[in-house]
């Protein structure tokens, strides 16, 4: 197995001059996740084709969903009413607004804004803390000390990443996002 790398400043789309050098005759598969995760990008179609055709003399390219995912899929479909979608839709889009927000307001964090997912990724700049040198540590003592649970992008093959769930009522993550900016302050070099 090899893995290939997602570029963070690209919307995290596929980097292919990296994936056309691990492509070779014993490429048999390859597992592209879109909506992305861990990450929460969207490929465009552009890039979706762009990756296809980087590696497509290696591959056996085709998808064959099974018959029961099918039928529920179409059931699942037909019978939702129109606006559970439209009011999820306006939920999320709201909490990653108010996630992506409340980040942005935190010197350490570069937040990446979530395209389809409950979840987004945050660039952490360790050398604005002071007695924190990288995420697992961060993360850990932000639990401890705040009670607010994020991944560290170690666990993700990230390093000095955080993975920041949004999935939650406005009013707790609000809350959430005011323990965070708390502890980085607090826990901020002084200059």
């Amino acid at each position: 197995m090899r893995h290939y790398d997602l570029l963070p400043e690209q919307d995290w789309e596929v980097d292919i001059d990296g994936l056309e050098a691990l492509a070779d005759d014993r490429t048999v598969a390859m597992v592209v996740i879109n909506p992305g995760n861990p990450c929460g990008n969207v490929y465009k179609r552009e890039h979706l084709k762009k990756v296809v055709e980087s590696i497509k003399n290696y591959l056996n390219i085709g998808v064959v969903p099974p018959t029961l995912t099918l039928g529920a899929i179409t059931r699942i479909l037909v019978e939702t009413p129109e606006d559970f979608y439209s009011n999820t839709i306006n939920l999320l889009r709201k909490a990653a607004d108010t996630c992506y927000a409340g980040l942005r307001e935190i010197p350490c964090f570069t937040p990446y804004k979530p395209q389809g997912s409950m979840f987004l990724m945050a660039k952490l700049n360790m050398s604005l803390m002071e007695g924190i040198n990288n995420d697992l540590e961060f993360c850990t003592r932000l639990a401890r000390e705040e009670s607010v649970v994020v991944l560290p992008g170690e666990a993700l093959g990230l390093k000095n990443w955080a993975r920041v769930t949004f999935a939650v009522e406005i009013s707790a993550l609000e809350d959430g996002l005011g323990r965070i900016k708390a502890f980085c302050f607090r826990n901020a070099k002084q200059t």
